[in-house]
């Protein structure tokens, strides 16, 4: 019954537009396909395959395309030394470890020594700048958690994805910091 009841909380998506036929098959599972290039590139697919498509899935594909020509803010994926540092300065230990056994302690360590902070830093910086995803990024240990403590019933938990922290810091500043703030990460200027 748990078991059953996870695949329904994780496969919520799948009878969507873009996750199930025709479109996700159009797309594939990298969205690599000519389709995907095409809508990369801020164009509509062609009227045929529109034809196929709920007028909703084509309404989202139009908001997708005109994003594209709001012009791109500059995301630099390289992790500066100061950046890691800063991260791994406020983040705990314990509730922050890592699935694949590589301890945060040993990052808020490397922080001590500048070239260790930096090796580390890089280290964080190359699958982003390659286009790559480290091996040990792509364990992932999913937890349940009462929503009612004391209450274990299986409709009142809630699943969590552990990550990798290394990919969680990386994301936090290449993400959540660069595009959380207007001006090249600055905050923006009342």
């Amino acid at each position: 019954m748990l078991c059953s009841a996870n695949a329904r909380q994780y496969h919520q998506a799948s009878t969507t537009p873009f996750a199930s036929p025709p479109f996700s098959d159009l797309l594939g599972p990298e969205s690599n396909t000519e389709v995907a290039k095409t809508i990369l590139s801020g164009e509509l697919p062609s009227p045929e395959l529109l034809k196929l498509l709920q007028p909703e899935t084509i309404q989202i594909l139009r908001q997708l395309i005109q994003l594209k020509s709001m012009g791109p803010q500059e995301i630099r994926p390289e992790i500066s030394v100061d950046n890691f540092i800063s991260c791994y300065k406020h983040t705990h230990e314990k509730p922050s470890s890592s699935p694949s056994g590589h301890h945060v302690g040993h990052c808020k360590a490397a922080c001590q020594d500048p070239t260790l902070a930096h090796l580390h830093s890089r280290m964080m910086s190359i699958p982003f700048q390659t286009g790559f995803s480290a091996r040990h990024w792509r364990k992932v240990i999913d937890m349940m958690l009462q929503k009612d403590v004391g209450s274990p019933r299986i409709h009142r938990l809630r699943i969590i994805a552990l990550l990798e922290s290394g990919f969680n810091q990386a994301v936090r500043i290449l993400i959540a910091r660069q595009l959380g703030f207007w001006n090249g990460g600055q905050p923006p200027h009342s």
